[in-house]
């Protein structure tokens, strides 16, 4: 797994699934709020989640956090 320094930029399908974790969404309804199977929701999710070094959702919201706090203070994150 990656560390949080080097974390990669995310696409904006995998900030849209970032964003919905944050706001609670389980899986499933995740699926649904995108038109997407619950195995590709699943996989892209687990993308999300390496590319933040992150275990869980909670941990990828902390990370996207910190980039976005670093990035408001010019620190430049994911090759930007």
């Amino acid at each position: 797994m990656s560390k949080a320094g080097d974390a990669q930029v995310l696409n904006d399908k995998e900030m849209e699934i970032l964003r919905l974790l944050a706001e609670g969404y389980a899986h499933k309804e995740i699926a649904g709020q995108l038109g997407r199977t619950l195995p590709a929701v699943d996989f892209d999710i687990r993308i999300v989640l390496v590319k933040l070094g992150a275990r869980n959702g909670a941990q990828a919201g902390e990370r996207q956090a910190e980039a976005r706090a670093g990035e408001a203070r010019g620190i430049r994150f994911g090759g930007r």
